[in-house]
């Protein structure tokens, strides 16, 4: 072979060696080039999952807190939370499944996103509930506000009525209290006559008598009556000995007071004059006697006894 044959054979074989190297060079550069655009789109395919799982659950999270507002909301309001308990525990339990979940899970952050469509559903449902529940609330306080006036109304008027009650009763009890008419007083001196001066003698008194009668009352009620006798010495002690039929009365007032002596006297309004008769069993004192008649708490009347 000769020299010039040699040189051709190695330049073919070195442009041959130079060409397959471009060709692998290319191949590599091709299947490089088409591994990163896969790796790129993978990147954005996890990317694009993770984002969607991220919104999925921000989603129900912010579902899940809804969920606990609107239950409270329901409950103040007295309406029935017990659906509302139930999907919030679903809730709960598909947050927990999503959380646990892979990133190219789609089927699961798919599934979730469903359910929390669902439950947006479900919680526009009970924001009409609680709309209806308000609306039955505003009535029934308005009811409640309506019953108020009527009971402070229906009170004010039996207060009303209690007071008017109490006045008619006091002017009854003031109509009723009895009073003693004609009332006088003498004396019978030891030989048994009756005396009726204007000054008697201390030494010629033996029984003081009090005569009167019931002024008319027609609503007092018509029965026996208690009538007492004071007899009040000048200085202003009362002559009360329970050995002469003395004793306590109590007044209208509530004070209790000393009585000279007592009789049960029947009360008809017929007018009929009533006697007292009473023998001190000692000398009088000089003065002005004070005689009060008694009944029922109250001062029917008085006059006077002069002793010189």
């Amino acid at each position: 072979m000769s020299e010039k044959s040699q040189n051709n054979g190695r330049t073919s074989l070195v442009i041959g060696l130079v060409l397959l190297l471009l060709g692998l060079n290319g191949y590599l550069f091709y299947l490089n080039q088409n591994g990163n655009q896969k790796i790129a789109q993978q990147q954005d395919t996890i990317k694009t999952k993770d984002i969607t799982i991220a919104l999925a659950k921000d989603n129900a999270d912010s579902l899940t807190s809804e969920l606990d507002a609107k239950i409270e909301q329901i409950q103040r309001l007295g309406g029935d939370t017990t659906e509302l308990h139930q999907t919030l525990l679903k809730l709960r339990k598909d947050l927990r499944s999503a959380r646990g979940a892979r990133a190219g899970d789609l089927k699961k952050i798919a599934d979730l996103n469903d359910r929390i469509e669902d439950y947006i559903t479900e919680l526009s449902k009970k924001d009409e509930e609680i709309s209806t529940l308000k609306k039955e609330r505003e009535s029934i306080y308005s009811d409640n506000q309506n019953l108020k006036t009527n009971i402070a109304r229906r009170d004010d008027s039996l207060s009303r009525l209690a007071t008017v009650q109490k006045q008619l009763d006091e002017k009854i009890r003031l109509a009723q209290i009895l009073r003693a008419e004609g009332i006088q007083v003498s004396v019978i001196d030891r030989g048994g006559k009756e005396r009726k001066e204007d000054r008697y003698r201390a030494s010629k008194i033996d029984k003081l008598k009090v005569v009167f009668s019931f002024a008319d009352n027609k609503v007092a009620k018509v029965e026996s009556k208690d009538v007492m006798l004071r007899v009040i010495e000048p200085e202003g002690s009362s002559l009360s000995d329970a050995s002469q039929g003395g004793g306590s009365l109590r007044t209208r007032e509530g004070k209790e007071v000393p009585f000279t002596t007592k009789q049960s006297i029947m009360f008809d309004n017929s007018h009929a004059p009533q006697t007292f008769v009473w023998t001190k069993g000692s000398e009088y004192k000089s003065g002005t006697h004070t005689i009060e008649i008694w009944c029922e708490g109250n001062m029917m009347g008085s006059g006077t006894l002069v002793v010189r």
